[in-house]
């Protein structure tokens, strides 16, 4: 008796971390219903002129279940937006993930990177888009490293690079 009880206070206590929503982990089963026509005062057609609608991924945005996790990513460098300043320039870039849905119904994840341009107005530099579910996505940060993410604790992950300037995503060799 006293190891069943020792089991299920272990399940309680433990397994929230993993909480189902329908069968999986909770960034399996997540789903976020694209809203807005704006991203940061930008309009979507500067992100793609295909898309109808788009929301941005944040703590709030995320199922109850995942609250649990909220601290973890934090210290783990889980991030839905981030700032950065590379050259040391004071010219800051922001990296921030979301979904979006098209004119034609279709949905997916998206990371963009915006910065300002000359004038000081805010400007689209980088889209990547993951077709298929408007699900969970985030920026991982390790270092000077930054990682777009689909999961947590997966190899699901596309390394986000600057070189000469420009921004590019690199998949895995075996990325489908």
């Amino acid at each position: 008796m006293m190891r069943e009880a020792t089991t299920l206070l272990f399940a309680v206590l433990v397994l929230p971390s993993t909480v189902a929503l329908s069968g999986g982990l909770w960034w399996q089963d997540f789903e976020l219903e694209p809203k807005g026509t704006v991203i940061l005062g930008l309009p979507l057609s500067d992100f793609d002129t295909s898309w109808s609608k788009a929301s941005l991924l944040t703590i709030e945005s995320l199922p109850a279940s995942a609250k649990f996790d909220a601290d973890r990513m934090r210290s783990d460098g889980v991030k839905f937006r981030h700032e950065l300043d590379r050259e040391g320039t004071g010219s800051h870039e922001q990296l921030l993930v979301g979904v979006y849905q098209t004119t034609a119904g279709a949905r997916g994840r998206f990371v963009a990177i915006l910065g300002r341009d000359s004038s000081g107005a805010a400007d689209v530099r980088f889209v990547s888009k993951r077709p298929g579910r408007a699900g969970f996505s985030a920026l991982l940060v390790e270092g000077d490293g930054i990682s777009w993410i689909f999961c947590l604790g997966c190899d699901d992950v596309g390394l986000l690079r600057k070189d000469d300037g420009s921004w590019s995503i690199e998949w895995p060799p075996d990325y489908g």
